[in-house]
């Protein structure tokens, strides 16, 4: 469960005195990034990416008839819909965020991003553990090499994602990063 608060000011009555706040979050009230997100989640917005989502489902569709043939000329396996509609929902996840795939669906397979990004649990709590200096060097010593590279390997992904968006100028793909960025232009400029 997650509480939002808009005011800065909530940290005080919230937390107490000895509570040592993230230093990425010390001037920003509680919620701002929550906020940012509600123009990629409007009306107009959500139906911009119709044609997007409208394109994985064709394309999903194609590769199941394509599975459905395959079998009744005897080549065929058994179809596996939960990991093909896995495949369509993380592409359009990828799109929808970053205007970039994972691909799945054309390679036929899942990205590592995703199935590393199933751990979820472990994700969280290392990506809150990072804020608190002591406490992610004690996680990172005790955490098998292995786990952490495929820890890292989220991280850069999601970064190389956020990077290239970033770099695209001109994009005219309105997913949720660029939502968040004019966001963040707009309480720059004010």
């Amino acid at each position: 469960m997650e509480l939002t608060f808009t005011k800065a000011a909530a940290w005080r009555d919230i937390y107490p005195p000895n509570f040592v706040r993230p230093r990425e979050y010390k001037d920003k009230p509680p919620g701002k990034s929550a906020e940012n997100l509600i123009p990629a989640n409007e009306k107009k917005a959500v139906s911009e990416q119709e044609a997007m989502v409208m394109g994985r489902v064709k394309t999903v569709i194609e590769k199941l008839q394509q599975q459905i043939d395959q079998g009744r000329q005897g080549v065929g396996e058994v179809v596996d819909l939960l990991q093909w509609f896995n495949y369509a929902f993380f592409d359009i996840i990828g799109e929808f965020n970053w205007s970039s795939s994972f691909s799945c669906l054309e390679q036929e397979k899942e990205h590592p991003w995703i199935q590393i990004i199933a751990q979820f649990k472990i994700t969280i709590i290392t990506g809150c553990l990072k804020y608190y200096s002591p406490l992610d060097s004690l996680l990172q010593a005790m955490t098998p090499k292995s786990a952490m590279a495929d820890l890292w390997m989220i991280w850069r992904t999601t970064e190389e994602k956020i990077s290239r968006q970033m770099e695209r100028p001109g994009n005219n793909h309105r997913d949720v990063m660029s939502h968040m960025l004019a966001a963040d232009q707009a309480q720059m400029t004010r």
